[in-house]
C-alpha cells in the first residue's frame, strides 16, 4: 500500500457559531473549527449531540455525484432516527490490492462510502452502526469454468453521551477484504483486515451571552495487515506480509466571541498535535524486513473565523487556520540501511464562504478561490464555478 494513501486513509477517519445547525460548507469557511463550536457534523464525533437535531435533513454537494452526501433525522416516538447515505470510511481497497495482480482491477472493490444509522434516546445518548459491502465474482475470459472471487467489507460502531456541558464519543471500525481465484494453477491469495478507534470529548467550561469558551481532545489509531500468497508450486510458496499502524492526538482550547446576535469571532488554538504511522513488510523470499514511519507533532495550530449576518437572509463568513510542524520520516528497506529525513514546514489556508436562507431552507457555500481572483470563465477569467463546495441543510 502506497504510504501516502494511508496518511489519507488515517486523516479521513480522523476525521466527523451561533446557529446550532451547520454544514460541511459553513465548518470550512470558518476555518475548520472542528469540535469547537456546536454543529450538526459533529454527530460523527459525538453521536449523543443528534438529540440536539430532532428534525434535520444536511446534504453535502460534492464536486461530483459520488461525493453528494444526504442524511435526515427522524423523529422516533420519543427518540430520534438518523440514516446518513453515501458517508466516507476511508478504506480504499485500491490502495492495498494491486492492479493487475491475482486477476484483480482498480475499482473491483470498494467499500470507501456507508450507510451510516444513528439512534438517539433518553435525550443524551447516542449510538451509530455504518455499513459498507462489495463482492465480485468474475469468470476467467480464457477458462469460463474457473472464477476470481473477492470481497470487502467495512463495518462501525460508534456511541457517546451529550448535555448542556459535556460531549463524550467512541467508535470502533473493523474493515476487511479478500481476492481469491479457482484456478488449480494459480492459487495466489491476498487478504487484509484492519481496525480503528477513536475517542473524542470536549467540555464547554464557560458559556454566556459575551463569550463561549470550550476545551476538546481526541484520540485516534489504526492498525490493519495484509498478506500475500504467491503460490509458484505445490512446493514454492512466497508469503508476503504488512503491517500498518497509525496514531492521532490532539488537544486544543476555543473561544467564541459573541459581539451582538449578528457578529461573532471564533478563535481556537491547538498547543499539541500529534500524528504518526508505521509500515513494516517481510517477504518469505528475502531477508530483512522492511521498515518505514512518519511523524508529524504540530505545535501549535491557530485558528480564526468570522460570521457576520448581512442581510436577514445572507450571512458571511471568513476563517483561516496556520499550523508549523516537525515532520520526521524514517525508512529501512532491507533492515540494515537506513534513510531518515526531518523538517519543519508552516502551513496556512483560508476561505470565505456565503449562506443564503430562505424559510427553513440554507444553502451554504465556500466561494472558489479562481472566482475571487480571476472572475468567471464566461468573461474570460478562469474560474469554472461559482463554489468549491455546497452545502444544503433544512429544518422541518
Amino acid at each position: 500500500m502506497n504510504r501516502k494513501a494511508l496518511l489519507l486513509l488515517f486523516v479521513v477517519l480522523t476525521l466527523a457559531v451561533s446557529s446550532i445547525f451547520a454544514t460541511e460548507s459553513r465548518m470550512t469557511a470558518l476555518g475548520n473549527p472542528f469540535g469547537f463550536i456546536r454543529d450538526n457534523t459533529d454527530i460523527s464525533y459525538y453521536p449523543g449531540v443528534i438529540n440536539m437535531y430532532e428534525r434535520n435533513l444536511r446534504a453535502e454537494l460534492g464536486t461530483t455525484s459520488f461525493d453528494w452526501k444526504l442524511g435526515a433525522n427522524l423523529p422516533l416516538m420519543n427518540n430520534i432516527l438518523g440514516v446518513y447515505l453515501n458517508e466516507d470510511t476511508g478504506i480504499n481497497v485500491d490502495s492495498y490490492f494491486t492492479n493487475g495482480v491475482n486477476y484483480y482491477n482498480t475499482g473491483d472493490l470498494n467499500i470507501s462510502k456507508k450507510i451510516q444509522f444513528y439512534y438517539g434516546f433518553m435525550e443524551k445518548f447516542g449510538v451509530g452502526f455504518g455499513m459498507a459491502i462489495d463482492s465480485k465474482v468474475e469468470d476467467y475470459t480464457d477458462n469460463p469454468d474457473e472464477q476470481a472471487e473477492m470481497g470487502a467489507n467495512y463495518f462501525e460502531i460508534t456511541g457517546g453521551m451529550s448535555d448542556d456541558k459535556m460531549d463524550l464519543g467512541l467508535g470502533l471500525g473493523f474493515w476487511g477484504a479478500s481476492d481469491s481465484n479457482t484456478d488449480p494453477s494459480n492459487k495466489d491469495e491476498n487478504t487484509l483486515g484492519g481496525f480503528g478507534f477513536s475517542a473524542n470529548g470536549r467540555y464547554f467550561v464557560v458559556e454566556n451571552d459575551n463569550f463561549d469558551f470550550v476545551a476538546a481532545a481526541n484520540l485516534m489509531f489504526t492498525g490493519s495487515s495484509m498478506e500475500n500468497k504467491d503460490v509458484i508450486s505445490s512446493s514454492n510458496t512466497t508469503t508476503t506480509n504488512e503491517d500498518y499502524g497509525t496514531l492521532y492526538f490532539d488537544l486544543g482550547i476555543g473561544l467564541n466571541y459573541k459581539f451582538d446576535e449578528n457578529n461573532k469571532l471564533l478563535f481556537t488554538v491547538k498547543p499539541l498535535t500529534i500524528t504518526s504511522e508505521s509500515y513494516t513488510g517481510k517477504t518469505s523470499a528475502a531477508p530483512g524486513d522492511y521498515e518505514a514511519g512518519e511523524a508529524w507533532l504540530v505545535v501549535p495550530t491557530y485558528t480564526i473565523g468570522l460570521e457576520s449576518q448581512i442581510k436577514p437572509w445572507l450571512t458571511g463568513r471568513v476563517g483561516g487556520s496556520q499550523s508549523y510542524t516537525f515532520y520526521a520520516d524514517v525508512d529501512d528497506p532491507d533492515g540494515t540501511s537506513i534513510d531518515e529525513d526531518a523538517d519543519y514546514r508552516s502551513s496556512f489556508n483560508a476561505d470565505l464562504g456565503l449562506a443564503m436562507e430562505f424559510g427553513n431552507f440554507t444553502i451554504d457555500t465556500v466561494l472558489s478561490k479562481s472566482l475571487l481572483h480571476q472572475g468567471p470563465d464566461f468573461i474570460g477569467g478562469g474560474s469554472p464555478g461559482f463554489a468549491s463546495m455546497v452545502s444544503v441543510n433544512y429544518n422541518y
